[in-house]
C-alpha cells in the first residue's frame, strides 16, 4: 500500500535560471504528493524574488556567488526537516505522481540508498534522456543506457539497477548526514557518485541505486546537441571539473589495476581525443582542459 505520508524536504540549487525555476516550482505545486517543503539555494549574486505559488511551503538561501553543486546541495540539506531530501536541478518538470513514487520506493525498500525517476526531454516527452548508468572505474568513463541492457531490481520491471544518480534523485536524510554529505572538492560533476559511494562503503550488506519507471521528471535540454555539449563541456569549469574528478574519483574508489589503467592508458587517451576536440570547436577551453589534467 503506497505510503503518501513522509514529510520531504526537496532542496533545488539554482543559478540565473528564474524561467526554469517558476516553471518547476508551478509543477511542484500540481503534485499529488503535498507534504513536502521546498529550500531554493541561490548560487548567485542576483537575489531571488518569487511570488508565492499556491502556498508552497518556500525557503530561500542567498549565496550571492557560484560556490558550486555540491556547495548549494549540502547547504540545502543541512536545512531540511524532511526524513526524505529530493534533490532536484532548477531546469526541470515534475509529473504529478513522481514524488509520491520515490517516496513509496524508498519506504519498501531499506536496501536502497537513493532512487531517482526517468526523465525524458521536456522538448520530446515521450524520449528518454536519463534512464541509468554504468560507470567503468578502469576508463573513468560513465556509460549511459536509456534503453536495454539493464539490470531489474528484485523482478520490478519497474526499478531499474544504475550505478549512479543525478539531476533528480531522492535518498534519506540520515545517510547523507552521516558521510557529510556533498564534498565541496569535487564542486560540481561526480558529486553525486562520490557520496553515494561513501554511503556504500559505511554500509553493511549491499545497497542499491535505483531509477524508479513510474516516476518521471523532464529536463529542458535539447534532444540534438553538438558534439562537445554532448561530451559535457559548455563551460570552463565544467571542462576542468570534468578532467580533474576522473582522476579523483578513480583514486578514491578504484583498485590498483584501475588506477594504473588511468593513468597509463586512458588518462593519455581522453587528453589527445578531447584536445583534438576541443582545438576543433572551442579553443578557448584548452588551458581549462590541460590544468584539469594536471590537478
Amino acid at each position: 500500500m503506497e505510503n503518501l505520508s513522509q514529510k520531504v524536504s526537496i532542496v533545488i540549487p539554482t543559478h540565473n535560471r528564474s524561467i526554469q525555476l517558476k516553471a518547476l516550482l508551478v509543477s511542484l505545486a500540481k503534485s499529488n504528493y503535498k507534504d513536502f517543503e521546498i529550500i531554493i539555494v541561490n548560487n548567485s549574486s542576483i537575489k531571488i524574488e518569487l511570488d508565492n505559488i499556491n502556498n508552497l511551503n518556500l525557503k530561500i538561501l542567498e549565496v550571492g556567488e557560484n560556490k558550486g553543486l555540491a556547495f548549494a546541495r549540502s547547504l540545502g540539506a543541512k536545512e531540511a526537516s524532511g526524513k526524505y531530501v529530493l534533490f532536484i536541478d532548477d531546469d526541470n518538470i515534475i509529473d504529478r505522481n513522481m514524488i509520491s513514487n520515490l517516496v513509496n520506493t524508498l519506504d519498501n525498500h531499506c536496501d536502497i540508498i537513493g532512487v531517482g525517476p526517468q526523465t525524458n526531454y521536456l522538448t520530446a516527452p515521450n524520449k528518454i534522456w536519463f534512464l541509468g548508468v554504468k560507470m567503468s572505474l578502469m576508463t573513468s568513463k560513465p556509460n549511459f543506457f536509456v534503453k536495454k541492457p539493464y539490470n531489474i531490481f528484485k523482478q520490478d520491471d519497474n526499478l531499474v539497477i544504475t550505478d549512479n544518480l543525478h539531476n533528480c534523485f531522492m535518498m534519506r536524510k540520515n545517510e547523507g548526514k552521516s558521510v557529510g554529505w556533498f564534498d565541496q572538492e569535487i564542486f560540481l560533476t561526480g558529486t553525486e557518485f562520490d557520496l553515494f559511494m561513501k554511503i556504500k562503503k559505511n554500509a553493511n550488506g549491499k545497497k542499491y541505486l535505483i531509477t524508479n519507471k513510474k516516476a518521471i521528471s523532464y529536463h529542458d535540454m535539447p534532444v540534438k546537441t553538438d558534439l562537445i555539449r554532448r561530451l559535457g563541456f559548455t563551460n570552463e569549469k565544467r571542462v576542468y571539473y570534468l578532467q580533474r574528478n576522473r582522476g579523483v574519483l578513480v583514486g578514491r574508489y578504484g583498485t590498483l589495476l584501475n588506477k594504473l589503467s588511468l593513468l597509463f592508458i586512458f588518462y593519455p587517451l581522453f587528453f589527445i581525443l578531447y584536445a583534438v576536440l576541443i582545438l576543433t570547436y572551442k579553443p578557448r577551453y584548452l588551458l581549462h582542459h590541460l590544468k584539469g589534467t594536471l590537478n
